[in-house]
């Protein structure tokens, strides 16, 4: 696990689990813009049980909130 983990980071420059992170909040941003499901919704169909938790973590990785986000589509 450890070998992986590190192997991992040398390729991507992240952690296995941030860049399953970055893969679903390029899921996320993607269903945004190309259907009309609301900011709880994809939030629930991407595994996360809390919308807020969900609205910090989009907002970290992609610099505004989902719903700033659908606007700017």
């Amino acid at each position: 696990r450890f070998h992986f983990s590190r192997r991992f980071k040398t390729i991507t420059n992240m952690s296995p689990m941030k860049y399953f992170m970055h893969l679903k909040m390029k899921k996320a941003g993607y269903m945004l813009q190309t259907t009309s499901l609301k900011v709880n919704a994809v939030s629930r169909s991407l595994g996360f049980d809390n919308e807020y938790y969900f609205s910090r973590c989009f907002k970290s990785s992609v610099g505004c909130s989902p719903q700033k986000y659908c606007k700017m589509s």
